[in-house]
């Protein structure tokens, strides 16, 4: 059934979680991106919460229309808020906790390239909202 929810099979796990993705009625189209979905993700080289094997299954999954980046951990804030330095103890938030605001930074660079993507998918065809006043 077009659009809804399904479980990619029990067995197929990474780490610990099973992996869930919403399936295009036609999986040849999905896994090459023909489709319309599109996902970019970005994660931190040594994050233990997102890791590497996690972004493998994405791209297994879904092909082409994986768009994953990875920074290097050097590229993160080195002091995070207490919770991320207490109890995440990785880098792993891109674009909140582990920002670096200062231009041309690489997590800058990032969060300005997902809010660029996000702004083409919601407003496609240069459709733009005015801008905030």
């Amino acid at each position: 059934m077009p659009g809804h929810r399904q479980q990619v099979g029990d067995a197929e796990h990474f780490g610990r979680e099973a992996v869930r993705v919403r399936q295009d009625p036609d999986p040849q189209r999905t896994r090459s991106g023909a489709g319309t979905r599109t996902v970019l993700a970005y994660r931190f080289e040594g994050d233990r919460w997102c890791t590497g094997q996690r972004f493998a299954a994405y791209r297994a999954l879904i092909g082409d229309a994986f768009d994953g980046r990875v920074l290097p951990d050097s590229a993160a804030n080195p002091a995070p808020p207490p919770f991320f330095a207490d109890l995440v103890s990785t880098p792993h938030s891109v674009v909140t906790a582990h920002l670096v605001d200062e231009a041309g930074h690489p997590t800058v660079r990032a969060r300005d390239e997902i809010l660029a993507f996000l702004t083409d998918r919601l407003h496609p065809h240069g459709n733009r909202p005015p801008p905030a006043t």
